[in-house]
This record gives C-alpha cells, sequence and structure tokens, in this order.
C-alpha cells in the first residue's frame, strides 16, 4: 500500500502527533471538583508541571497536608507533612521539574521560659522525587518573630528559603536572613542584612545551574529611605555575596520582585518615587560583569504605578505586570537592549501572582472579579477566562497553557478550577493493504491533562464519523482519513492522513475443458504464472553515513507492502554496478571521490513477484570540502601548560583564567590538520578559573592547546580565546620517566 502522510501540525512526526494543535479561539471552565476537606482550612498553594502533574498543600487549623494528581489521573490519597498544637499561619509549596518538593509552613511557638509569647517560627519539609521526607526542621529561632518567608527549589533539589526575622525594637527594625537545604539536611542561617525595612518581604529567585538572587528593600541610616539591595550565591558556593545596593541613598522604593532566566542572569525590578509626585518601574541585571545600570521601564507618571511583578519567558525575555492607578499594564523588554513592547493587560484589574511556563506563556492572578489573565509572548497578546466566582489563592499553569486556580469555600472545602486551553495529546497508525475491498486498520491513542478524550474516525468516502477504527473502500482513489480527539470542554486536536488505494488484482478465469495436449519430450518447460501480486514500495530505500572516502555507507531497505522476507542489495556508481559491492554495508573506496553513489534494493517474497527500487544518490565528498573555515578571535585572558615537554602518553595540566567573575562554560581546544577541534568542556569557577587535563598521544608530537569561551549575545560579550600554548611530546621525556622542571631558567 502506498500511503503519503499529510499532517496539518508543523510539529508532527510521520506517525505520531508530537504535540496539539493551537489552542481553540475560546477554551473553557472545567467543572470544578474538591480537592480537600477540613474543619478550618484557611491557606492552600498549588503547584502545577509542564506534563500537568498538580500537586496542593494546604494547612488545616494546626496541621499540613499534601494531595498530588498525575495528568489525566484521578487525585492520590493525601499524605499529613505535620501536625502540631499552634495553628499554621502561613504555607509555602514549591515543585522543581524532576518532581522535588518542599514546604514551608509558620507556626506561633507556645510561651515558655526563655521564649516570649507571640513569637513565630518557620518550618520546612523536603522530598526528593520518588523519595521520602525530609524530618520537619524548624528553620528560623525562638528569640524573635519570623514572616515573610518566600522559598525557591533548584532543578537539583536544592532548596533556598528566605524571611523577615524581626528584631522586637520599637522602631519594628528587622534582619532578612536565608537558609538553604542541600546534602540531605539544612544548613546554618545566614544574615543577608541586619536592618531591613519592616513591610516588605524579601524575593528570592534560583536559576537552572543553582545560582540563588535574593533582594530586599533596606532602611538606609542616613536618610531613613527604602533603599534596594541584593545579594546572590554562586552555583555549589555556601557563600553569599556582600550586600549590593541597587538604589541610591536617596531613592523611596515602593516595591520588587527577582527572577532568573534559562541563561543563569537575575534581574531586579523596583517601583521607585523619582519625586515626589512621579512614579516609575525600573530594573537592574546581574551578568557575568556585574550589575548593570539601571534601566527606565516606564517614563515616570503621576499615576502611581507599583508592585511590579516579573517573569522570565523565552530565553532572555522579561514580561513585567505592575499596578498603575485601578488597572493594569505590561512592559516586555530584554536586558541591555531595553523595552520591546507595553501597553495595557487589563482594565480594572489587580495582578497578585505570576506563574510562567516554558513556552513564553505567562498566567495572571488576579483578583475575584477577573481571576486569571494569560499572556502568550509568541503573539504578544493578552486572554482573559471567564469569570469564575470565588476567592482564589494559588495559580497554576502546565506547558500547554492550560491555568487551574485555587479557591476556599465555606471555610471547610478546598476546590480546583481549571481553564483548558489545549487540546488532547493524539497518536495515531494506519495500516493495511490498500487495494479496494480489503480492510484497512487505524490505531489511535488520546490523552488529556485534564479531562478524557474521545476518538473518531472519517475515511474519507463519504461514511461519516465513526469510533470504529477500521475500514473497507469499495472503490479504488485517493482518501483523506481524518482523526480526531475531543476532550472534556471540546478542544479538538485532529490528524489527517492521505491513502491511495488501488484496484485488487485481476484473479485469472479457470482453463475452459480441452483436449489433453500431445505428449512432450522431459526437456520442455512450463512458464511461470504472471498473476502473482508484486511486493509494492511504501517508501524508498536510503543510504545512511557519511559520503568520505574510508567511510562506511549502510543501506535502509525502505518499507514494502507486503513485508518482505529477504532483500537483495547492489550498489552503483554513477549508474554504473560496482562489482562485488553486494552488501548492506559499502566502504568508500578512492574511485568514488566526486562520483554518485546509489542502493539498489530487491525485496523478495514468497508467492509474489519481487520489488525494485532505488535510493536517492549521494556525492562522495573530498575531505578537504569540509575543511572548517579558520577564524580571528579576540584573545583574552590566560593559559598555562604544564609540564612543557611531556612523555607519550603522560597528562598535561592546563589551566587559567577567562576573566568573567561568575561562571562560564569554556572549551579545551587542540589545533589539528582540518583546524581546530573540541575535546572537553569546564564551567568555569571564582573569577573566571578553568582546569583541564588531557592525555598525550603515544607518539612523539607537537601540541597546540587553547581554551574557547563562547560569547554571549545577551550580555554583550564576544566569543575570546586564550593565547595558544605548545606541548611536546618527546621520547627523551619518556626514557627520563617523563619528569621535566616546570620553569626553566635563561
Amino acid at each position: 500500500m502506498k500511503i503519503r502522510l499529510v499532517l496539518l501540525s508543523l510539529l508532527s512526526t510521520a506517525l505520531v502527533l508530537a504535540r496539539p494543535p493551537a489552542a481553540p479561539a475560546e477554551p473553557a471552565w472545567l467543572p470544578e471538583h474538591t480537592v480537600a476537606t477540613g474543619t478550618h482550612i484557611a491557606l492552600a498553594d498549588l503547584e502545577v508541571a509542564a506534563d500537568g502533574t498538580a500537586t496542593v498543600a494546604w494547612a488545616d487549623g494546626a496541621s499540613v497536608a499534601l494531595v498530588r494528581r498525575p495528568p489525566g489521573g484521578p487525585w492520590e490519597a493525601p499524605e499529613r507533612v505535620s501536625s502540631g498544637a499552634m495553628p499554621v499561619t502561613d504555607l509555602e509549596l514549591v515543585v522543581n521539574a524532576r518532581g522535588d518538593v518542599v514546604v514551608l509552613w509558620r507556626t506561633q511557638v507556645p510561651a515558655c521560659a526563655g521564649c516570649l509569647p507571640s513569637i513565630h517560627a518557620y518550618h520546612g519539609r523536603v522530598r526528593t522525587a520518588g523519595g521520602a521526607w525530609s524530618p520537619a526542621a524548624r528553620l528560623s529561632d525562638t528569640s524573635y518573630s519570623a514572616d515573610q518567608a518566600r522559598v525557591v527549589l533548584d532543578e537539583h533539589g536544592t532548596a533556598t528559603a528566605t524571611w523577615r526575622r524581626s528584631l522586637g525594637t520599637g522602631s519594628h527594625a528587622s534582619q532578612v536572613q536565608v537558609r538553604t537545604f542541600t546534602a540531605g539536611t539544612w544548613q546554618p542561617v545566614v544574615t543577608l542584612d541586619p536592618t531591613s525595612m519592616p513591610d516588605p518581604r524579601p524575593d528570592v529567585a534560583t536559576g537552572p545551574h543553582g545560582q540563588v538572587v535574593v533582594a530586599w528593600r533596606a532602611l538606609h541610616p542616613a536618610t531613613s529611605h527604602g533603599v534596594l539591595r541584593a545579594s546572590h550565591r554562586l552555583p555549589g558556593s555556601d557563600e553569599w555575596s556582600e550586600p549590593y545596593q541597587l538604589t541610591p541613598d536617596s531613592s523611596v522604593v515602593q516595591g520588587h520582585d527577582v527572577v532568573v532566566d534559562r541563561r543563569g542572569a537575575a534581574s531586579v525590578v523596583w517601583s521607585e518615587r523619582v519625586s515626589p509626585e512621579r512614579h516609575a518601574i525600573l530594573e537592574r541585571t546581574l551578568g557575568f560583569a556585574g550589575w548593570t545600570s539601571a534601566l527606565p521601564l516606564t517614563p515616570a507618571t503621576t499615576v502611581r504605578s507599583d508592585e511590579p511583578l516579573v517573569a522570565s519567558v523565552g530565553a532572555s525575555t522579561r514580561l513585567v505586570v505592575y499596578r498603575h492607578g485601578v488597572d493594569t499594564h505590561y512592559v516586555r523588554y530584554e536586558p541591555l537592549s531595553g523595552v520591546s513592547a507595553s501597553g495595557l493587560a487589563r482594565r480594572e484589574f489587580v495582578a497578585r501572582e505570576l506563574t510562567p511556563d516554558r513556552d513564553g506563556r505567562v498566567a495572571v492572578l488576579g483578583d475575584a472579579a477577573a481571576p486569571v489573565a494569560i499572556f502568550d509572548s509568541s503573539t504578544g497578546s493578552w486572554s482573559t477566562p471567564s469569570t469564575r466566582a470565588g476567592g482564589h489563592v494559588a495559580l497554576g499553569l502546565d506547558g500547554g497553557g492550560s491555568a487551574s486556580t485555587l479557591h476556599l469555600a465555606n471555610g471547610d472545602e478546598l476546590r480546583m478550577s481549571t481553564y483548558d486551553a489545549a487540546g488532547p495529546r493524539l497518536e495515531a497508525t494506519v495500516s493495511g493493504t490498500g487495494v479496494a475491498g480489503q480492510e484497512v486498520v487505524g490505531s489511535a491513542a488520546a490523552s488529556d491533562v485534564w479531562s478524557g478524550a474521545t476518538v473518531t474516525w472519517d475515511w474519507g468516502d463519504g461514511t461519516g464519523w465513526s469510533t470504529v477504527p477500521r475500514h473497507t473502500y469499495t472503490s479504488p482513489g485517493d482518501y483523506r482519513i481524518t482523526v480526531r480527539a475531543v476532550d472534556g470542554v471540546q478542544n479538538v486536536t485532529s490528524l489527517q492522513r492521505d491513502i491511495s488505494v488501488g484496484t485488487p488484482p485481476a484473479v485469472p478465469s479457470p482453463p475452459s475443458p480441452t483436449p489433453a495436449p500431445p505428449t512432450t519430450s522431459p526437456s520442455s518447460s512450463t512458464p511461470q504464472p504472471t498473476g502473482s501480486p508484486a511486493v509494492t514500495l511504501v517508501r524508498r530505500p536510503a543510504i545512511r553515513g557519511t559520503a568520505l572516502a574510508g567511510a562506511r555507507l549502510r543501506a535502509t531497505p525502505g518499507s514494502w507492502s507486503p513485508t518482505p522476507s529477504a532483500y537483495r542489495y547492489r550498489w552503483l556508481r554513477d549508474g554504473t554496478v560496482v562489482a562485488g559491492a553486494t552488501a548492506r554495508t559499502y566502504r568508500v573506496r578512492r574511485a568514488d571521490v566526486g562520483a554518485r553513489l546509489v542502493v539498489q534494493v530487491r525485496a523478495l517474497r514468497a508467492d509474489h513477484r519481487a520489488g525494485v527500487a532505488r535510493s536517492r544518490a549521494v556525492r562522495v565528498r573530498r575531505v578537504a570540502d569540509r575543511a572548517p573555515r579558520l577564524v580571528a578571535l579576540p584573545v583574552k585572558g590566560r593559559l598555562v601548560a604544564s609540564p612543557p615537554e611531556v612523555g607519550p602518553g603522560r597528562l598535561v595540566l592546563l589551566t587559567g583564567t577567562v576573566g568573567d567573575d561568575l561562571p562560564r562554560r569554556v572549551w579545551l581546544q587542540v589545533r589539528r590538520a582540518g583546524g581546530w577541534t573540541r575535546l572537553a568542556h569546564r564551567t568555569t569557577r571564582v573569577d573566571g578559573l578553568f582546569r583541564f587535563t588531557h592525555r598525550a598521544p603515544r607518539a612523539p608530537a607537537t601540541l597546540h592547546f587553547r581554551v574557547l569561551a563562547p560569547g554571549s549575545q545577551h550580555f554583550g560579550l564576544p566569543t575570546s580565546v586564550t593565547p595558544t600554548r605548545r606541548v611536546r611530546v618527546t621520547e627523551e621525556t619518556w626514557r627520563h620517566g617523563g619528569a621535566v622542571p616546570l620553569f626553566r631558567g635563561p
């Protein structure tokens, strides 16, 4: 059967719809359902992973519980995270991409000897994906109260929690403290700033490599104004940097937020009163060269603009949402490049939380009148689902753009609503003989993250839609098969495939009775019948491999119907049969350079005529055709090769710097006949330090090394290389044990 596959989705493979198509114009809310019930549920938090896995934590009086729902499945049994005697007054939940979970909660410390009444402390537990919970640990001390906690969890399972610790003085002075969970335990408390402002909480963000940035508003001792400070921790380090003041002493910061993008660059966005009646939104970014200068994101206006929220969309783009009067506005920008778009997001909408996904969408949690707004960075457009009443307390966004909210009902019930914006995932195949009068069989698997999916088939011959995945065509022709999956809110995902149905082979009529033929001699032969079916080509053969002299090529026989029982191969050079080349693999010869090679496949099956097909031709290239061009790169940093002379098979140590403060991936290169070749890569340490080792070849040679530091267009850093260093591999050094002086005298 010859099937031409025509897929409507651009992100599909030949047989599998890899991703659902674009969301329909008006998605709908699914019927809300109850997640948990209790006697006094006052706090809850929600996390939704890219695959749709939902995790909910809530506080019911003095206990904290957690429940999980896999994609498309029912809710699992709830598990209790903690239980105590004092009510829970704050709750934070974070889940990373691999499924690690961290829960923070705040309770009042009972009055006792040595501690004051009305003291609140934070507790935390961490569970690795598929593992057990860590023991509950008290994170803050009991000498003073703690509040305004935030927690982040990187891709390696390292959790970082920060909070405000009140000093209990008459001026309501407080401190910013932080604590890290790594290697299965909580590390000691670190105080980042001893005198921060009492009302705003510190904000924290983490990046893909484990870098962490904390920003907070601090009270300047001379001006008593709120200035903005930040501290960061590098990946794999336990040391926090000294607090860095991001705003001048005279500034008045009113709100701020922090984010770290996929490249590891951190940005702090804040609202500042630039004059008694004018306000503006500004930002600074921490990159390889330190903090950038302040970038104004909005002009200074007489309308108060504050409470900015920032999220990373894409590799380096940021989306800032802020309140402007009674409305919500947005700014889309890139550090060092400036603002690319801005405008009104929603009227009479108060943004309270941002939740981004990895595809550039951001869900914004608003007030009860308009609970959710969704921004799509690929189109620059906003959408607002229909109103769903209730006191929304948390927001989640999966990888398909479907938003979910939690809201409380009657103080004893926690309900979840999902705005389903994506169609089901659909995979389908079609098999059969492709001959009129014979059956064609389809197979489809559909799944939806939030609701079930129904699959129907339209075979393209006017018989209409059917749930039966098999069909028999009555006449030959070209038909279009459509497979459709519909979820619970009528989101549709469809696949289309073209099929050519041929005429059934002619059946020879029985011979008429004739007189017995005369007897022939034994040497006469009976001709082979010509009415047997042939093996039909579905997908032509192909040649795999690199067509260079000395390389080995491999033939793939293609697809045939019905399936052959054996194949025969023959290789041709410029249309001429290559003598002796009848195997599936072929070693390219010198005589093939510049010529075009083709493999001919003969498909064999009993009681069928053999099918013959040829692959597309491949041209055999000369090695010089693929030699890389040498590009002059700026030389920066330094490189030391030790020792400069080494025996065969011994190790060479290469150390140096590239001149950057933050971690950066660099490559060790060696010069060969075709140019510079990459050998290995490392991530630099503090101050740009790197270290490589390389084993010398077994034969005498002269090696030339350098280290390549790829640039960053985002930060305006060009690609650079270190100076080249030469290492000699000599037999004389080998005979003397491979030891040479590290430094030579004049």
